[in-house]
């Protein structure tokens, strides 16, 4: 399955941030799974719907785009689709002022706030895989070999993100440096959630709208990421 939907609030974490839902396993674990429940209303009144069950996140994305709200995008495997389960009682539906905004969004890269950020995304690749035996479903789901990545685009104001992705600071064949960063929510409720990046390193930089009259310089970066946590408040 791939559900994509406006933030709202922090339920995914639970199947995202295997470690008690704020942080990203660092040793071998079960990945948390769930039941999920979709259901169409037909013409006739009738209701046909779907209950797939050990649903795991194999990978997930959090994105910001300048003007529009903050979207989620989760991939989800799951083990099984039996047809005995009730439907949920009623639904709880957000309400306008839950959603995260672009308007709420912060970022910092290695303490220098990018107040002119024009898109973003943190994604989250190899979450959880099956265990597989001799049965017809999944024995088991464990976490996989996940890689974070941190991906930004933002109106060059400062050579802090060149400098780091270029000059020759640590010599012939040395480390790329790494720094430490975050990517800061707010709703209209007050709501706040924080993802912070440890150890971001630039895999690859470039200039966009270098010489075009009617936009800015750009600087699209993509970053490897060593781990993400996730700090929730509301208010």
């Amino acid at each position: 399955m791939s559900v994509s939907f406006s933030l709202t609030d922090d339920n995914f974490h639970d199947l995202v941030f295997a470690d008690g839902g704020t942080a990203l396993p660092n040793s071998p674990m079960r990945a948390p799974s769930s039941t999920w429940y979709y259901a169409i209303e037909m013409p006739d009144g009738t209701t046909e719907s779907r209950t797939p069950t050990g649903a795991i996140v194999q990978d997930a994305s959090i994105s910001y785009e300048q003007g529009s709200d903050i979207s989620v995008e989760l991939t989800i495997l799951y083990g099984d689709e039996p047809d005995d389960i009730a439907a949920p009682g009623t639904i709880e539906q957000p309400s306008d002022e839950d959603v995260f905004t672009w308007h709420g969004a912060t970022f910092e890269v290695a303490g220098l706030n990018q107040p002119l950020m024009q898109s973003t995304t943190l994604s989250l690749s190899g979450l959880a895989r099956f265990r597989r035996g001799q049965g017809r479903h999944p024995y088991d789901a464990v976490v996989d070999a996940i890689e974070p990545s941190f991906s930004t685009d933002a109106t060059f104001t400062e050579r802090d993100q060149l400098a780091l992705a270029v000059d020759d600071t640590a010599g012939e064949g040395g480390p790329v440096g790494k720094v430490p960063a975050t990517f800061g929510l707010e709703n209209g409720q007050g709501d706040t959630i924080e993802y912070t990046l440890e150890d971001c390193q630039p895999t690859s930089y470039s200039w966009s709208d270098l010489v075009a009259p009617d936009a800015d310089l750009g600087e699209p970066i993509d970053y490897h990421v060593a781990d993400v946590s996730a700090t929730t408040t509301t208010a």
